[in-house]
């Protein structure tokens, strides 16, 4: 049977928090995907999980997982604990959120546009008009 979704949020935030879960970095993580159908997923709870853990490992494979969570979503509330992660990432996953922010800028409400430059360490144009 299927696990009840609380489950399946649990287990996706053990795996984002312990690399020890997912054995083998990015083959763990495809093998995670293959098995659970993570990658796939409409939900955006396990989406928002899913996301951090492909950017936790940086596997890049699953980057359009992300690109596209990004794509679909405008709310704070998922946004902004996926740009942040990605602010502590490498130079490969900070620049897929530089890529991201460009392209999704627009989409974002200004508040929310704030706080993804603020933890990507960009001047936002408020920040430079009140200089």
């Amino acid at each position: 049977g299927s696990w009840p979704l609380y489950q399946i949020l649990h287990f996706l935030d053990e795996a984002a928090r312990d690399r020890y879960h997912i054995k083998g970095g990015t083959a763990g993580v495809a093998r995670m995907a293959e098995a659970y159908g993570f990658s796939s997923s409409t939900n955006a709870e396990i989406q928002l999980r899913w996301c951090a853990i492909v950017i936790k490992y940086e596997a890049v494979d699953f980057f359009d997982n992300v690109r596209e969570f990004l794509r679909s979503q405008g709310k704070q509330k998922y946004t902004l604990p996926t740009y942040k992660a990605m602010a502590k990432g490498s130079a490969t996953v900070r620049q897929l959120a530089l890529e991201m922010l460009e392209e999704t800028k627009d989409a974002l409400h200004v508040s929310v546009l704030g706080y993804v430059q603020r933890a990507l360490g960009i001047a936002s144009k408020r920040d430079s008009i009140s200089a």
